[in-house]
């Protein structure tokens, strides 16, 4: 983490259209925090209707680094999670150092995996005489170099049954 002084800012973004809020925290302009969400598709607030949005900003100081915004924005986001709830939609807590962040990557790909572990069967590729993974999988193998010298090599082989 960087150690100079710079201004930051903690902000809540409520949209009027659900009570629904979201916690953010920024270094940069306000205006080019927001504009960042508008465009953002995995953003919270992606799908908010950004014409019907109230902005606050409730911290505005200098700080140290960026580990003690993220601690500042944290304590906002958890005070706002008591009050609201679910209309809350800070998807996962701010990420303080890097193996924090590695540990919430593990969770959100179980959440993922959990999502989708029904649809992940095998499939059986006839030309390498194996199983793969899943179907998504199973792209990615059609471009391997093994599977397509097996599928040249067998494609003009005639099958008897």
């Amino acid at each position: 983490m960087r150690n100079i002084t710079k201004n930051a800012i903690v902000y809540r973004i409520t949209n009027l259209d659900d009570n629904k809020t979201y916690i953010g925290s920024t270094t940069q302009k306000m205006e080019d925090r927001i504009n960042g969400h508008k465009y953002d598709k995995k953003s919270c607030i992606y799908d908010f209707n950004f014409n019907n949005l109230k902005y606050e900003i409730i911290f505005d100081e200098f700080i140290n680094n960026d580990e003690e915004l993220l601690m500042v924005e944290q304590e906002y986001m958890d005070m706002e999670f008591q009050k609201k709830g679910p209309l809350c939609v800070n998807k996962h807590r701010t990420y303080r150092n890097d193996s924090q962040k590695k540990i919430q990557k593990l969770i959100m790909n179980r959440e993922q995996y959990k999502k989708t572990k029904f649809k992940l069967e095998p499939v059986y590729c006839e030309y390498c005489n194996i199983f793969i993974i899943n179907k998504y999988k199973m792209k990615y193998h059609e471009l391997s170099t093994t599977h397509l010298k097996n599928y040249t090599r067998n494609k003009y082989c005639i099958k008897i049954n």
